[in-house]
């Protein structure tokens, strides 16, 4: 898959189960008290990615196999489409 071919709806689907409610931590970060089924290692996310925590600027170009994940101030998931 490369990033000019969308994934399919079931693979969109099982990326949106996966992170929803969770949160992004890079690799060597701390839990710091949350466990590791609570959080999704930044370096497992399908690329191409952004990750956009609240108001950062989103790159408009339209690359329909990139996957753009939506975090809180908290770094939880709030939002995963691809496009």
């Amino acid at each position: 898959m490369d990033e000019f071919t969308r994934p399919s709806e079931e693979v969109i689907k099982q990326w949106q189960d996966q992170l929803l409610g969770k949160y992004i931590l890079e690799p060597n970060e701390p839990l710091d008290g949350l466990t590791e089924d609570e959080v999704v290692r930044s370096n497992t996310l399908r690329q191409p990615v952004q990750v956009l925590p609240p108001g950062a600027p989103m790159i408009r170009n339209l690359v329909p196999g990139r996957m753009n994940v939506f975090i809180d101030d908290n770094k939880k998931t709030t939002q995963v489409y691809f496009g």
